[in-house]
């Protein structure tokens, strides 16, 4: 149901939060409606429900004459059909946070259906996915793929930009539930590689990876010494051959299959005219030999060691050939230690702005887990901004992680006659006479484990499995009586838990987290 111009509008607020609410609306744009606050006597929204505020409108004598929509706190708990019922105003659920209200007004007036079930945040998200997607999948019915490697169409130049993952056999595990994440985070294809003990690896293991990914919908690539022994076999597999430069054609190129296609690399990085020209006499030789899907990479170089020089190759090579380009970021975030959600965020945009429609991803140490599902994320992230003409922000989609956009933070309320105690000092706990916690993150199994032991004996008593504090602490406390102090610490260690476990940190009983502060 499309915004009304001039809706009268009741914003339901609460008690600790009214100020705040107040303060917003002042400032905010609101697009020509007319909004009222109401503040009920609940303290906090997710304490409160949809029914509670009913009976106090009741009881208050409110008059909601003239309204044509009441917004209720997006944590508040029931239905706001509940409301239209007792009252015949249209209610709607709000965002979590009053900060996004002029994002709901403009939503709002844009037609899109709020929910009285579900916060308006995730439906404002969506929203704004959705459009971008229609439109990005516009600019790709207009363009014509160059090749196609399996099922997968290979443009020139981005949107769409195609994520192929590096999968190190020995190294993964299985390739069967690693095919399963690659589709569902929307990779095209897969790259079957091997580290230095490549000579212990048998064909049929290599050919048996290959076999499981392609039968996933994936095309599969392969990365593997030219001196292997059994390489005729593999190549024969392979929709796409890596790393192949003008030279190793001489040799190998009688073994890559008709169909198939190669990612062709220069001879050396260190001079930008001799990587081009190692780049088009590649070319040319993969032409005399009838191999018509090539695809340039000129390689990403390090931080400190010419990524700067080699994002200018990119450009020049892009300019150059006709070929589509592969962008590896993966030779930047594995050698940086930074958080990788920003590196790749930062490297797929300029991917992006240098033309290259393919990015190669791995996660080959424990820093860059978690870099299959960020690069899909940039990528969408890099789409819209391209399809907006923008910088990557405000698109409904992000890499932040550990900040926020903006600080939402509800700040507590002045209290004139209630005393204020600061805690500051460590207050020793007090020792729990019949019971210790030992408490671990389970990453195969991707669980917080908490072991309760006899104090006397160390004997562990139950082990209590589960990824959500909340719930875990509440059963470990139902079962055994802990002390308040040592409830407390319970409490304290399993949110840490949880935090290790969602992030990818290392959990340490009694460790702190994070040894970086911005203080």
């Amino acid at each position: 149901m499309a915004g009304r111009e001039g809706m009268k509008i009741l914003l339901i607020t609460t008690m600790s939060a009214h100020h705040l609410v107040r303060e917003v609306i002042k400032e905010a744009d609101l697009r020509g409606h007319e909004v009222h606050v109401f503040v009920s006597s609940a303290q906090v929204a997710p304490l409160a429900t949809v029914e509670s505020i009913v009976e106090e409108i009741r009881s208050r004598g409110v008059d909601l004459s003239g309204y044509d929509l009441v917004i209720f706190p997006g944590l508040i708990r029931g239905s706001a059909s509940a409301f239209t019922e007792a009252f015949g105003v249209r209610a709607i659920k709000g965002t979590k946070f009053i900060g996004d209200l002029p994002e709901l007004i403009a939503v709002l007036d844009e037609g899109v259906s709020l929910s009285t079930e579900e916060p308006a945040d995730e439906i404002i998200r969506r929203h704004r996915v959705v459009d971008y997607e229609r439109r990005l999948e516009e600019v790709v019915k207009g363009k014509k793929p160059v090749f196609r490697l399996g099922e997968t169409p290979i443009y020139l130049r981005p949107p769409p930009a195609v994520l192929i993952y590096e999968y190190m056999i020995r190294v993964e595990g299985d390739p069967s539930l690693l095919a399963e994440r690659l589709r569902k985070y929307g990779y095209g294809g897969v790259v079957v590689g091997c580290e230095a003990e490549c000579r212990e690896i048998g064909v049929l293991e290599v050919l048996a990876a290959v076999e499981s990914f392609r039968n996933a919908g994936l095309f599969v690539g392969v990365d593997i010494p030219f001196n292997y022994s059994s390489l005729r076999d593999v190549l024969m597999e392979a929709d796409l051959v890596m790393n192949v430069s003008g030279d190793d054609l001489d040799s190998i190129g009688g073994l890559i299959p008709s169909g198939a296609g190669v990612v062709l690399i220069p001879k050396s990085v260190w001079d930008t005219e001799a990587v081009l020209g190692s780049l088009m006499y590649g070319v040319r030789k993969a032409e005399e030999l009838g191999i018509t899907k090539v695809i340039i990479d000129p390689l990403v170089r390090p931080p400190m060691l010419g990524l700067s020089e080699s994002i200018e190759v990119f450009r020049k090579a892009g300019n150059e050939f006709k070929n589509p380009l592969m962008f590896g970021l993966s030779n930047v975030y594995e050698l940086i230690d930074a958080d990788s959600p920003g590196v790749i965020a930062l490297l797929t945009t300029l991917a992006f702005e240098v033309g290259a429609s393919i990015l190669l991803v791995t996660q080959s140490s424990n820093k860059a887990r978690g870099a299959l599902k960020e690069a899909s994320i940039a990528r969408d992230l890099a789409a819209y901004a391209y399809l907006r003409r923008s910088p990557p922000i405000s698109s409904g989609v992000d890499l932040l992680i550990l900040k926020d956009k903006s600080d939402k933070t509800v700040p507590p309320p002045e209290l004139a006659s209630v005393e204020s105690v600061r805690v500051e000092a460590l207050i020793p706990i007090r020792m729990d006479e019949k019971y210790f916690l030992k408490i671990y993150v389970d990453r195969v199994r991707k669980d917080i484990v908490v072991d309760v032991a006899d104090a006397s004996s160390g004997r562990i008593l139950k082990r209590f499995r589960g990824r959500d504090p909340l719930p875990l602490g509440r059963a470990v406390l139902r079962e055994y009586p802990l002390s308040r102090d040592h409830a407390m610490y319970l409490g304290s260690e399993l949110l840490k838990a949880s935090i290790a476990l969602k992030l990818g940190k290392t959990y340490i009983q009694d460790a702190e987290l994070f040894s970086f502060t911005y203080e």
